[in-house]
């Protein structure tokens, strides 16, 4: 949804409305151990942050409601959030049995370093992505005009 808006496409919720979320097995959010949900939700929030950012210096970020965010992903992608210090220092606070802070600083790190290419793959491939269905639409285009020729 966020990634349609970013493009200007816009998914409004009726509030009223139930939404049933079956989530499949995984290793990611829906973990069954916590500590493997909670690794997943900060390199998740994390890469969404460092995407937001990217998006903040394109030219559809001058059109983008700043409300749409909120409640969620809401303050997960702003900049004044420092979501890495957040994850050093939540790890071992909720698991000290199995994350030092050191640890979790080497896995917050990475995360961050992660979601900084994976950020500027996705507006990459985001932007081939939109050249390819221009192009297929103007060869379509074409195509559907030398079809009705022939027919004539």
């Amino acid at each position: 949804v966020i990634n349609a808006a970013m493009k200007g496409i816009f998914y409004y919720y009726n509030p009223n409305a139930f939404i049933v979320h079956l989530p499949p097995d995984s290793d990611g959010s829906q973990a069954a151990d916590k500590y493997t949900k909670l690794l997943s939700d900060i390199r998740r929030f994390i890469y969404m942050q460092k995407k937001f950012e990217l998006f903040t210096k394109t030219p559809n970020y001058s059109i983008f409601p700043k409300e749409y965010l909120f409640p969620y992903p809401g303050h997960y992608v702003m900049p004044e959030e420092n979501l890495a210090e957040a994850g050093v220092a939540a790890l071992p606070k909720k698991y000290p049995e199995i994350f030092t802070v050191d640890k979790s600083r080497e896995i917050v790190m990475k995360a961050v370093a992660d979601a900084e290419k994976a950020a500027v793959k996705y507006f990459e491939y985001s932007e081939k992505w939109e050249r390819t269905l221009t192009s297929v639409e103007k060869k379509t285009a074409a195509f559907n005009l030398e079809s009705f020729k022939l027919k004539q």
